[in-house]
């Protein structure tokens, strides 16, 4: 139960980081490219699992078997956080957030497909209010641009991707080796579109680039020892606390407004994570009696 407790704790404290992270994005300039962002978001992380494997005596370079794996899982990652970025510098934060936490109704589709895991009835209604949260929460009628709203979802169909690829590689592979390869593959590929959209920042800008790094790696990090104190069953659900870390800080920095029909949909998705959450656990908890 400690450990739970303490999973718990790292849950909430890893979706209050990303909720910073995310405030450090907006706060930086519009001269500033989100490739640049994203570099600085994923260099501090490369260097951080590093340190880490390191430390841990394990080996920078992954087998043979995993290498393509582990590049889908950088690559889908890199066009999930590019469109994460853009739709936060472009949305009310909690908005944002909560487009790109829909990612796991995503996973649950490309298991199915992809790892022929089995979809229920429960899940299927399940997605079907996630994604009218969604098309609430996107508000099509609304006076914002519509474009940056799709980046959300899509942030979340890209991430999705990588947690799906994540599922297939199980325990075997070093969960700092796959943040390594996250942050690698992130910052080689955007070399040329930084050096092709590079300008250079304002003094104040390397402060929230530095930050967003910060932030970035220490969720991240959190959110991996949450995984080793509890199961992901158990804590995960712990993470949509970014949503409402997102929505008290965008409203006291930004003076977001949100739409009534937006908090429908907010409370929609998160409504059913909830409620799958707790679909999962009991069906968890007759499995284990039924093992014993």
């Amino acid at each position: 139960m400690k450990d739970k407790t303490k999973g718990i704790l790292c849950m909430i404290a890893s979706a209050l980081a990303f909720s910073l992270m995310q405030i450090a994005v907006k706060l930086t300039s519009e001269g500033v490219s989100i490739f640049l962002q994203v570099v600085f978001r994923n260099f501090l992380l490369s260097i951080f699992s590093i340190v880490m494997l390191k430390k841990h005596g394990e080996s920078l370079v992954p087998v043979k078997e995993h290498r393509v794996a582990l590049f889908f899982r950088g690559f889908l990652g890199l066009f999930g956080a590019v469109m994460y970025f853009y739709a936060t510098k472009n949305l009310p934060t909690a908005n944002a957030a909560i487009l790109q936490k829909s990612s796991p109704f995503f996973v649950m589709i490309f298991a199915a497909i992809f790892l022929n895991e089995k979809l229920t009835r429960f899940h299927i209604m399940s997605l079907v209010v996630a994604f009218i949260g969604a098309y609430l929460v996107t508000n099509p009628s609304g006076n914002y641009n519509l474009i940056p709203a799709l980046s959300g979802i899509f942030s979340a169909v890209f991430a999705a991707g990588a947690y799906t690829i994540i599922g297939s590689l199980g325990k075997t592979e070093n969960p700092y080796r796959i943040m390594l390869a996250f942050g690698a593959v992130t910052c080689a590929c955007l070399i040329v579109p930084l050096v092709l959209t590079y300008k250079n920042p304002l003094p104040i800008d390397w402060l929230w680039l530095v930050l967003i790094g910060v932030f970035g790696g220490l969720g991240q990090y959190l959110l991996t020892i949450a995984y080793l104190y509890a199961p992901a069953g158990e804590v995960s659900i712990y993470n949509y606390t970014s949503v409402i870390f997102s929505a008290i800080l965008g409203f006291i920095i930004f003076r977001d407004k949100i739409e009534p029909i937006e908090y429908i949909g907010i409370v929609l998705i998160l409504m059913s994570a909830v409620i799958l959450f707790l679909y999962n656990q009991k069906n968890l908890g007759r499995l284990k009696k039924q093992k014993n």
